[in-house]
């Protein structure tokens, strides 16, 4: 198996990374969307020294970059070649004319040489998504200043900005198509927490993707994205957020302030697979709570480990969708069944260091990881160890100074081939590695044991034989899959084969 990196963005200078997502339907794609402009030390020096160097409050500074150095204080010395998170008005970052302060780019992780297609934006995205209908080519964004913008990349490069690097090397800069930055009334307040494209919708002439986004302070809009017949080179006098040229237009659909009235601050949410009516909601509070659009919602709140403690995540199963994982900020990972308040499983103290998210392998219905700030992915495969990680493996961030903390890890879906992790790091650096086949499929038996153990109820294969026996008539390489049901570890492997990581059998972890 490999493992590679991708450049830095052509344009725009040295950034953090923001949030990343693979294609459901073209797993080799994946967009990055990049966080601001990055100020490198080039001495060493003292964080106190860099904010007056920088002209920047001392606290701001600290603020922006605790998450990335450990124990970061206005006395500590950085070395050489350190980057440091900067205010966006204090960043080497684009100018205006080049469409504005925000970055993306879609990646081909085939051919890294140069992105597929460059977005910029006026703001700083926070997520990115693709449409969820498979011959799109829309893609979506939402930013730090609460706008929620689309771009078609099926668009006339002439619609869009033109900008030559040194050296005469041509670039294709694209404007978004539809920005929601003009709207007043319908827009966010604040920065936008969390961006999902919800299944697609179908008319007599059109189709339309519906994407759900929440704010920091509660605020969930739903978006109907249309498709109009022709766009308007001349640009349009009635919507100044289209794009010239155009045919991409957004519109709310539906609002709702989850707050209720309340201080609450919005963490991540997620809606049902198959069910735009029900979410899950986790707060800055530790509450994980059951959101209905219409109708009561029961339960309206699961239990989590308690302590004030944020609710970091949520991320529902892809395969079994009443079941979904959700991350506290204690160290905490709880799988819940969305009709009980009450936690089937909880796992606590398997990690030294501060967890940024758990996640389902949208290949492996019985396997979750967990990755902290340490660089550490902890596999989790519940039909075989149902109380602690199988294994743990360990990444490494290439950077001049102090290794980098892991920031975001994504999966791409199942597809041809192997599958690919991408794992992204505070200093900038993205790597994708290329998973061990057993983690790239997985036989239908795998869903059936997963409902039963998850039900608490022994797995009979006479009750899914004459299916699984037709599957297998259609498709023999999956017999080679199922040799070990349970995956132990002489078939599991380590995920990412022999290249970038450093993988180990977990130790034994209490269950909770």
């Amino acid at each position: 198996m490999g493992c590679i990196e991708l450049p830095a963005p052509p344009i725009g200078g040295h950034r953090s990374i923001a949030n990343m997502c693979f294609s459901a339907f073209q797993p080799h794609l994946v967009l990055v969307a990049y966080g601001p402009a990055e100020y490198a030390l080039q001495q060493h020096e003292t964080l106190g020294q860099s904010a007056r160097k920088l002209d920047v409050d001392v606290a701001v500074l600290l603020n922006l970059n605790k998450h990335r150095y450990q124990g970061l204080s206005e006395h500590t010395k950085l070395q050489v070649g350190s980057w440091l998170a900067i205010p966006p008005n204090k960043g080497s970052s684009m100018p205006s004319s080049k469409g504005g302060q925000g970055l993306l780019c879609l990646w081909d992780v085939n051919s890294v040489s140069q992105p597929l297609a460059i977005m910029v934006c006026e703001s700083h995205p926070t997520h990115c998504c693709f449409s969820r209908r498979e011959l799109s080519m829309n893609v979506y964004a939402v930013t730090v200043d609460g706008s929620v913008m689309a771009w078609d990349l099926r668009e006339n490069p002439a619609m869009h900005l033109s900008f030559k690097l040194p050296g005469g090397y041509g670039l294709l800069l694209r404007r978004p198509s539809y920005s929601t930055d003009g709207l007043m009334e319908d827009a966010h307040l604040g920065k936008i927490q969390s961006l999902q494209a919800l299944s697609s919708r179908s008319s007599t002439d059109k189709f339309t993707d519906e994407i759900a986004t929440l704010d920091e302070q509660g605020g969930l809009c739903l978006w109907i994205v249309l498709e109009l017949e022709r766009g308007l080179v001349a640009g349009s006098e009635a919507d100044l957020c289209l794009g010239i040229g155009s045919k991409v237009k957004i519109f709310k659909n539906f609002s709702m302030d989850l707050s209720q009235g309340s201080l609450m601050r919005c963490l991540d949410m997620e809606f049902r697979p198959g069910n735009t009516n029900d979410m899950i909601l986790a707060t800055g509070t530790g509450h994980v709570m059951h959101i209905a659009k219409h109708g009561k919602a029961s339960p309206c709140e699961y239990q989590g480990p308690g302590g004030g403690c944020d609710a970091l995540t949520v991320h529902f199963s892809p395969f079994l969708p009443a079941y979904f994982l959700a991350a506290y900020g204690n160290g905490t990972v709880s799988l819940y069944h969305e009709d009980s308040p009450v936690s089937i499983y909880s796992w606590a103290d398997f990690s030294s260091h501060q967890i940024v998210e758990a996640m389902w392998l949208p290949s492996k219905p019985q396997v979750f990881v967990v990755y902290n700030i340490e660089r550490e992915i902890f596999v989790f495969n519940l039909l075989q160890d149902p109380h602690s990680p199988v294994s743990i493996a360990q990444l490494h961030a290439k950077s001049t100074a102090q290794q980098a903390a892991l920031c975001k890890v994504r999966a791409s879906p199942r597809g041809v081939g192997h599958s690919f992790m991408a794992t992204a790091f505070t200093n900038g650096l993205v790597n994708i590695h290329t998973l061990s086949g057993i983690y790239s499929d997985s036989p239908i038996s795998d869903v059936h044991r997963m409902q039963a153990f998850l039900e608490g109820r022994e797995y009979r294969e006479s009750e899914y034989m004459e299916e699984e026996r037709d599957l297998h008539e259609e498709d023999p390489l999956q017999l080679e899959a199922e040799f070990n049901p349970y995956g132990a570890d002489e078939i599991f492997g380590d995920m990412f084969g022999v290249v970038g990581s450093n993988s180990r059998k977990a130790k034994t972890g209490r269950r909770a």
